[in-house]
């Protein structure tokens, strides 16, 4: 199946990784900047489907929708609950952009 990117209100916002188009890891590294901060997204090892931090994997990454949407882990996450909760709130607030 041939992936069809959908942008988001996140792919216009400013990172180190806003060039990164598709379903590449540059653009998995741009919303974990917006979702958890330059510490984090600097720091994690990504996947096809998973994405690694210290050692523990944090998310599973579903590129179903045309973007990377997160499931974060609660169970044996090197992130704090605070930071998983903030995550999971910056992307429920995503909008789909409807480029014309």
């Amino acid at each position: 199946m041939e992936f069809k990117e959908v942008k988001t209100n996140i792919d216009k916002e400013h990172s180190w990784y806003c060039s990164y188009r598709d379903n590449s890891v540059g653009r998995v590294l741009h919303y974990l900047y917006h979702y958890l901060g330059l510490h984090v997204a600097d720091s994690v090892q990504v996947s096809n489907k998973q994405v690694t931090y210290h050692g523990k994997v944090i998310a599973d990454i579903d590129w179903s929708g045309g973007y990377p949407l997160f499931n974060f882990q609660k169970i044996n996450s090197s992130l704090h609950e605070e930071q998983i909760q903030h995550a999971t709130k910056k992307q429920q607030q995503l909008v789909i952009m409807n480029e014309k």
